[in-house]
């Protein structure tokens, strides 16, 4: 049985999906209570992010528990342009704009920003909070030993995609929006590192990507990003 899914539609598209959605599940006898409802993460699709699409938004969000639009969709969803210096306020501002509206059918979901090598906002639903974490590849926290920090980078084609898919993971297994986070900003590191898909490889029982062990890399990844939050 699924137990997230990422759907990346237009509003009024999103809602009749997943309506659709847990119309099959309760026929196939899985109730629609806290425990098995599935985690439903909803990226926008870029060209409904616009200002006319923006009061269809707030209506699909009732259906989501994460809505997650890049960090330009999200301006261009509220009209604005980028500012110079990138500006984490404005950011934080508008996802916040979102977040009170209402996300999921109980107001308890969240908004996820990817920004980019600005990394990714979470928005805590328990105390409205927002937290950055960087990117792993060009912040200032040191990534695995023996790897550059922003030489790893080739092509960003399918990072966001990874990105949540990896925090669906981090997310069911932790129950963590942060740490969440740091899974979907580990697992987009792998992609951005070649055009294509990363180069997979078992040796003795060893599972490796890119020559890298994911999990040395997630918990290295984890371990710096949770410290550095500590010091502040």
């Amino acid at each position: 049985m699924a137990k997230s899914f990422h759907f990346l539609y237009w509003p009024r598209d999103l809602e009749e999906r997943v309506l659709e959605l847990l119309e099959l599940r309760k026929k196939a006898g899985l109730l629609l209570d806290n425990e098995q409802r599935p985690l439903i993460i909803w990226e926008p699709a870029p060209l409904s992010c616009n200002k006319k699409q923006l009061s269809s938004l707030f209506s699909a969000l009732k259906v989501v528990d994460v809505c997650s639009p890049n960090h330009l969709e999200l301006l261009r969803l509220f009209g604005e342009q980028p500012s110079s210096p990138f500006s984490r306020a404005q950011v934080e501002d508008l996802a916040r704009r979102i977040f009170d509206s209402g996300v999921g059918p109980r107001r308890t979901g969240t908004v996820v920003i990817r920004a980019g090598e600005h990394g990714a906002m979470t928005l805590n639903p328990h105390d409205g909070i927002c937290h950055w974490i960087p990117p792993y590849y060009g912040s200032s926290l040191s990534p695995a030993e023996g790897e550059s920090q922003s030489s790893g980078v080739v092509d960003a084609t399918g990072a966001g995609n990874a990105f949540l898919g990896a925090y669906a993971i981090g997310y069911l297994k932790t129950g963590d929006i942060k740490e969440a986070a740091c899974y979907g900003s580990v697992a987009a590191s792998f992609v951005l590192e070649q055009r294509g898909m990363p180069r997979r490889k078992a040796t003795d029982g060893q599972e490796k990507w890119n020559d890298s062990d994911v999990h040395d890399r997630l918990n290295t990844y984890l371990e710096q990003v949770f410290m550095s939050t500590h010091r502040r």
